[in-house]
């Protein structure tokens, strides 16, 4: 891209971030982030907190990406299908934890609302969260709560986001996989990340828990 070009663009960003940032500074701000990363890579699209994205995939397309960081503590759903014709979507969101009761499932809700309903020949949907073993929680300096009541929250926005894949998809066997991402808060080290990549072979999950230095793919070894 012509350097010129580049400046403008970020420059009349900046320049229109600052007139609307009085109106909704948030938004405005993950709105620069995820322009700034489609400057760089047009196939990668970026998730923020309290956001989701969804991505579509034909036969023969370039890979794509959606991803989100920053996880400590937030929930981060991934819901993929494929239809028989090759056909691929994919949605992530991530939201935290204790989000105001039902936002993360509204936003879940309109996103799988606008999936294509076709014939599929794959789906599953992935939620990411912290451990449902109290044990996890003994073991680390807790002190965002009962780790009883941390669980209970999980487990429940794990079935409010189930219930709407079902009910959207209109599939009653969707196949549900919860996969817990380990968080310490350690200065200097990033937070967990979850990438989803369509590709002609599938799709390939990646979660990453820099802080246990831990990273697990699917497919492959199992989330």
């Amino acid at each position: 891209m012509n350097i010129r070009i580049l400046l403008f663009i970020i420059f009349t960003t900046h320049s229109f971030a600052t007139m609307h940032a009085v109106f909704n500074p948030i938004r405005t701000w993950r709105q620069g982030r995820k322009l700034i990363t489609r400057l760089f890579d047009k196939n990668r699209t970026l998730v923020c907190m309290s956001d989701g994205e969804m991505i579509h995939s034909t036969h023969g397309d370039e890979p794509k990406t959606v991803f989100t960081t920053g996880l400590c503590g937030c929930v981060a759903t991934v819901f993929y299908t494929r239809d028989t014709d090759g056909i691929q979507q994919a949605i992530l969101t991530h939201y935290p934890r204790n989000a105001r009761s039902s936002q993360h499932a509204d936003e879940f809700d309109r996103l799988t609302q606008q999936m294509q309903k076709l014939e599929l020949s794959d789906a599953k949907l992935f939620v990411f969260g912290q451990p449902l073993e109290i044990d996890w929680y003994e073991k680390v300096d807790n002190e965002k709560g009962n780790p009883e009541e941390i669980i209970a929250e999980y487990e429940d926005i794990q079935q409010q986001l189930y219930q709407v894949a079902r009910k959207n998809l209109e599939q009653d066997d969707l196949p549900i996989e919860y996969v817990p991402y380990k968080v310490l808060l350690f200065p200097g080290k990033p937070l967990g990340e979850v990438y989803a990549t369509l590709s002609d072979q599938g799709i390939k999950v990646r979660v990453i828990s820099w802080a246990t230095d831990e990273k697990r793919e699917y497919p492959g070894e199992s989330l």
